[in-house]
């Protein structure tokens, strides 16, 4: 399950990453608004990968810590 969130953490990674190209690309180039469009939706799904990433590595933590005792 850890590199599942490990995945996700990647994955949303170059999504964010893929984001900043696009608006480097539209600075460069005055492209149709679309491609921002298709940006931002890229750049939203990767925080939401991001969190879900990061939520699924807490309830795990959360788990172990509930083994231990």
């Amino acid at each position: 399950m850890k590199l599942l969130g490990f995945i996700c953490l990647i994955i949303g990674g170059g999504l964010i990453a893929t984001f900043a190209l696009y608006k480097v690309a539209l600075l460069l180039i005055s492209g149709p608004l679309i491609m921002l469009k298709a940006g931002i939706v890229i750049a939203v799904v990767g925080l939401i990968i991001l969190l879900i990433a990061a939520l699924v590595e807490r309830s795990q933590k959360e788990d172990f810590q509930e083994v231990d005792q």
